[in-house]
């Protein structure tokens, strides 16, 4: 007798597996649990707003078109394009993880706008040592280095007296080590003129209790955290309303050298620590009182 041979008595099939389906929150709890950077939490809260969006879509499913959209409903949230650029090139980053470690196949195409908004909140070096004469030790010399070195926030907080090389025969160099740099690259700032004194004064009080602290930057030898209130606050006494966010003392940095005019554009990115001119034109603005 002969048998049908696709009859499913003699022949049978094999049951083909179904595969659990990658949404795009899964690539983003994915690429989180394995991010190595100072502070995920960053990351996280820009992720946040994609996931809201489209985290429930396949991300396989991901079109341009989606990305679109999210941009349109994000603009109209009054969401500057640098800030939806930042979220979208976040989502690029862990689809391409995602790709790479085998969890999704396709990705599609990542356009990003062009960014007009150019920051213009700048402060005067009047207004600098206003904010800092108000705010008490050692807030207003974390300013005042914020302001002359246009170092970010996180590195300067950072810094202990392991980064401080006191010469005797010269100036000394205060060094941003590479796991505090964003760029990844370390960057050296002479040790003169204003620098000098904020190093001097912190020398002064680098003792608590007869015990060395290891930050420059520290409250009854606790590490400096955070300083948001006050530093408003300051500002606010100052006139300075709205008040400035702490980064904007990089941007007054650039703008000052630039218009001093004694120091080249190749000095002022080795001392700040940027990477690219473009930077520098993007953080300078002009400015009759610099």
């Amino acid at each position: 007798i002969l048998r049908n041979p696709l009859d499913s008595a003699s022949v049978k099939l094999q049951e083909v597996p179904q595969l659990p389906t990658i949404t795009i929150n899964d690539v983003a709890d994915y690429y989180l649990e394995t991010l190595r950077c100072r502070h995920p939490e960053s990351v996280a809260g820009q992720l946040r707003h994609v996931e809201s969006a489209l985290g429930s879509l396949d991300a396989e499913d991901l079109r341009g078109w989606h990305l679109t959209r999210y941009r349109a409903g994000r603009r109209r949230l009054g969401r500057q394009d640098s800030t939806i650029n930042r979220e979208v090139a976040y989502l690029r980053a862990a689809m391409r993880r995602a790709q790479a470690d085998g969890l999704i196949e396709n990705l599609p195409a990542f356009r990003l706008e062009r960014e007009e908004n150019i920051r213009d909140d700048l402060l005067s070096i009047d207004q600098v040592k206003a904010i800092a004469a108000r705010l008490k030790d050692p807030l207003g010399d974390l300013v005042r280095f914020g302001f002359w070195s246009g170092w970010r926030k996180n590195a300067i907080l950072n810094l202990t007296w392991r980064n401080v090389e006191l010469r005797s025969d010269g100036p000394g160099f205060i060094h941003m080590p590479q796991e505090l740099s964003k760029n990844k690259r370390p960057v050296s700032f002479p040790i003169v003129g204003p620098m000098q004194a904020i190093i001097e004064r912190r020398q002064r009080r680098a003792e608590v209790a007869g015990v060395m602290v290891p930050w420059i930057f520290h409250r009854h030898g606790q590490q400096v955290k955070s300083f948001y209130r006050a530093w408003r606050a300051a500002q606010l006494a100052c006139g300075i309303n709205p008040p400035c966010v702490f980064h904007a003392l990089r941007r007054s940095m650039v703008t000052h050298y630039r218009q001093k005019g004694n120091i080249s554009e190749s000095e002022i990115l080795a001392l700040a620590g940027m990477k690219t001119r473009s930077i520098l034109d993007r953080y300078s603005i002009s400015r009759g009182d610099a």
